[in-house]
């Protein structure tokens, strides 16, 4: 699943995979050698599509024209935090997954215990980056820039217990349940909102904040990244189960609940959404390359 044309996105894409790739030399040096191998596995030769990330970039650069080389690093600690979840979500104590993106999950090539510290590390790394971040921003300003910690913050609370974790617990546990939930969209709604979507928020609620941004522009451009987290989720979902005639509930707890076709035309009411959402920025800001990740689902 990607998006369906080379332009924007590709070409943001490949200048982000330099920007990791120099950010896990300058940041792994140090570390002891199997731990870098690990991390250096999931984090820059596993690839993946890079979204949340160059969300944030985007997001950053269309509210402020003003460069400084932290907004890069943020954007490293973005997929750190992503990638830290990845090699968690793939350990067999949770989904127990053997490949991802096509090659073997990180616990397969490195075992389950690197692949655990190699995770921790990455979060770690991130609050690490983050904090460095801040410190940076007060020496281009002589003072704290309450922007740029108070972005940092969201970035780290929707990653925790209130959003990303929080969302992939109530996953694993509904998975592992053998009754379906009282309330099933209730239920499924929560993981996605979480587990999926918190991230691709936090990533554009923090660019947006640290370019200064607020009132209506903030409220538009979160809502926007929830609902396209929402139909990038299930656009996933529908991938993983089109050759299945039984749809697991582990594998896709939305589709398994609420049906294959009330997904799909959730998916699409939600990029419908997302699309509107675009349409109260684009007539004072470009949003082109937002436009274009919509084209996935086809609106």
């Amino acid at each position: 699943m990607k998006p369906t044309k080379k332009s924007l996105y590709a070409a943001k894409q490949e200048a982000f995979e330099k920007i990791i790739a120099q950010f896990a030399t300058e940041k792994l040096y140090k570390f002891p050698p199997k731990l870098r191998e690990s991390i250096s596995y999931s984090l820059v030769k596993s690839g993946g599509k890079r979204l949340r990330p160059l969300m944030f970039l985007e997001c950053y650069n269309m509210f402020s024209g003003v460069q400084h080389n932290f907004i890069s690093d943020i954007a490293c600690a973005i997929e750190c935090i992503h990638i830290f979840s990845l090699i968690h979500d793939d350990l067999p104590c949770l989904d127990n997954d053997d490949l991802r993106r096509g090659i073997p999950t990180n616990h397969i090539k490195f075992g389950e215990n690197v692949a655990l510290l190699a995770g921790d590390a990455l979060l770690n790394l991130a609050y690490e980056t983050l904090f460095d971040a801040i410190r940076e921003s007060v020496v281009c300003s002589k003072a704290i820039d309450t922007y740029v910690a108070e972005g940092c913050y969201n970035i780290a609370r929707y990653a925790g217990g209130n959003g990303m974790i929080g969302g992939q617990i109530v996953d694993v546990l509904l998975a592992k349940s053998k009754t379906a939930p009282s309330d099933p969209r209730r239920e499924v709604e929560y993981i996605y909102r979480n587990k999926t979507c918190a991230l691709f928020v936090t990533s554009m609620r923090a660019g947006a904040i640290i370019a200064g941004i607020k009132d209506k522009d903030l409220e538009n451009i979160c809502a926007f990244a929830e609902e396209f987290g929402f139909a990038f989720q299930l656009l996933d979902d529908l991938d993983d189960i089109k050759n299945s005639t039984k749809i697991d509930p582990a594998v896709s707890p939305y589709l398994a609940y609420l049906g294959k076709e009330k997904g799909i035309t959730d998916m699409k009411n939600y990029a419908l959404s997302a699309k509107n959402r675009l349409k109260e920025l684009n007539k004072r800001f470009d949003t082109a390359f937002f436009e274009e990740l919509l084209e996935m689902f086809g609106v």
